[in-house]
């Protein structure tokens, strides 16, 4: 499939948190080093749990008033509500708004989609110069790129109870910046090597059926002797008959071509 001049364009949930507190107040709730980022830097990191479980994916942008937060992935209410309640008349942060953005990416496979630039505009706004002659992905290209990226996200609520190392995303934390929400989690992980299972790309020549959870077995497997390898997380059948997307494989699986 050639992405050759292909946008993804949505639409996106955006916090507007200000004042002089924001810098500081987001360096501690996200797993960015944000007091390293400059403004209109593009920062793309995580909202987790406690647990280290992820609640946001974001993208954050600083401005001289504080920071717009855009949504990837999960629920702008929640996060909202869940920074509420941790802000304190010391922090000096407000959140002013939710706004919706219309959000424009290239899609490509020369870089992860962690480095490539994204531009925000507004919903009525047209598509900046660069992409005036570029076509909107289709559902197909969209989500064959995806999956060949390893992005496993949606917009709206994520639906999926994964740690960043278990999806791939490890990367979009900060290890040496001190504490953010969710770090301690994520220090037992690291010091006990504890993850068990990890994304994968699939492709399958024939389509898939419509079903919630699909299991994916070892080719040593017998029905007396399931083994369980992992289940599909993702998928979408192509229009040439085949299929593809992503799967959730437990570790001592990984190193099998077929399953």
């Amino acid at each position: 499939m050639n992405f050759k001049d292909v946008i993804w364009e949505e639409n996106f949930s955006c916090l507007a948190l200000t004042g002089q507190g924001v810098i500081n107040f987001l360096h501690g709730q996200t797993t960015a080093n944000i007091k390293k980022a400059a403004l209109n830097e593009l920062i793309r990191c995580c909202w987790l749990s406690t647990k280290g479980k992820i609640r946001c994916l974001l993208e954050i942008l600083l401005n001289e008033n504080g920071a717009d937060l855009l949504v990837l992935s999960g629920d702008v209410n929640d996060l909202s509500e869940g920074l509420k309640r941790v802000i304190f008349p010391a922090d000096k942060v407000e959140i002013e708004s939710i706004k919706s953005i219309k959000r424009v990416q290239k899609l490509s496979l020369d870089k992860s989609w962690k480095e490539l630039d994204a531009d925000w505009i507004g919903i009525q706004e047209s598509y900046p110069d660069k992409f005036k002659y570029f076509k909107k992905a289709t559902i197909e290209e969209y989500s064959k790129w995806r999956f060949l990226q390893g992005y496993i996200f949606e917009s709206g609520p994520i639906n999926i109870d994964s740690n960043p190392f278990e999806i791939g995303i490890s990367d979009l934390i900060s290890f040496d910046k001190g504490c953010y929400l969710g770090q301690e989690t994520i220090a037992r992980l690291i010091k006990n090597s504890s993850v068990i299972k990890e994304i994968r790309y699939w492709e399958c020549k024939e389509s898939m059926p419509n079903e919630k959870k699909i299991l994916i077995k070892s080719k040593s497997s017998s029905e007396k002797h399931p083994q369980n390898a992992g289940y599909i997380i993702s998928s979408i059948n192509l229009s040439d008959g085949s299929s593809c997307g992503l799967a959730m494989i437990r570790n001592n699986y990984l190193q099998e071509s077929e399953l």
